[in-house]
């Protein structure tokens, strides 16, 4: 790879790790259409180009989650439970994904996600559960209704690449009372799951396969998601500060719009 090259990784890599800190998101909205972009000029299959992209941005989000949800948990947002039973669903989730998107065409697949994400936007300004229920959240079917989110949620990423998190975080708000910081929180851990099984799947599935760009690592780009892991590193923790001072309406507000961004970019491009 070039100077220049890895420059433009390294960019990419610093804008995910803000988003994942600002609005808990994987990051993976920004790695895979950058990193894609810059495999189909290395002269690769756009199938190849593709699917080391999505490897590599799950890669990369296993340490950008990690390092934000600690962040987050010393500033006592994360909730234990939340992380356990919603984690519990994203691994299974995860792997039936990147399955999904080994055998399927990603083409539709994508329109589809696209559509999905406007209506996750919408939705975040449905009553929440706590308003619905005047504060009232029943346990019955609680921790199904986590496990399930997570499947969505793992699906979500093994598909695209993606946290996942632009699922859960509304989800969260809107059906299980929690607020958007909390939210936030909880998300940069399920990442963390996620990614990981997520990126296992793909780093399996590649490792004989003659497509892949890098013998023995599977669909992974082993130099490509250092030097995003280092620009991750670099701004997650300023994404964070951020979010600490911003107004719930607002920071529902920028993930709104985040969601309206990338659902646009998923269906038209």
């Amino acid at each position: 790879m070039s100077l220049m090259t890895i420059m433009a990784i390294l960019l990419g890599g610093v804008f995910a790790g803000f988003l994942t800190g600002l609005l808990g998101v994987g990051g993976g909205v920004v790695m895979v259409p950058t990193l894609y972009q810059i495999f189909l000029a290395q002269g690769v299959t756009t199938r190849t180009a593709f699917m080391t992209a999505v490897a590599t941005s799950l890669f990369v989000m296993i340490f950008s989650g990690a390092y934000a949800a600690y962040i987050h948990r010393q500033n006592g947002l994360l909730d234990r439970n939340l992380v356990l039973w919603t984690g519990l669903g994203t691994i299974f989730g995860a792997i039936f994904g990147a399955h999904l998107l080994i055998v399927s065409d990603d083409r539709w697949v994508r329109f589809g996600f696209g559509i999905f994400l406007w209506a996750v936007a919408a939705s975040m300004y449905l009553p929440t559960a706590k308003e619905r229920l005047k504060g009232h959240i029943p346990s019955t079917g609680y921790k199904a209704g986590l496990v399930l989110t997570g499947i969505l949620m793992g699906i979500v990423s093994g598909l695209f690449g993606i946290g996942g998190t632009t699922l859960v975080v509304p989800a969260l708000v809107v059906f299980f009372g929690v607020t958007i910081h909390q939210a936030i929180a909880t998300a940069t851990a399920l990442i963390v799951v996620t990614a990981l099984s997520g990126a296992s799947s793909y780093l399996l599935a590649g490792f004989n396969d003659p497509q892949t760009m890098i013998p023995g690592a599977g669909w992974v780009h082993p130099l490509a998601a250092l030097v995003m892991i280092l620009g991750a590193f670099t701004a997650s923790r300023l994404g964070i500060r951020i979010a600490m001072r911003i107004p719930r309406p607002q920071l529902k507000g920028l993930m709104v719009v985040f969601q309206l961004i990338v659902g646009a970019r998923f269906i038209f491009f």
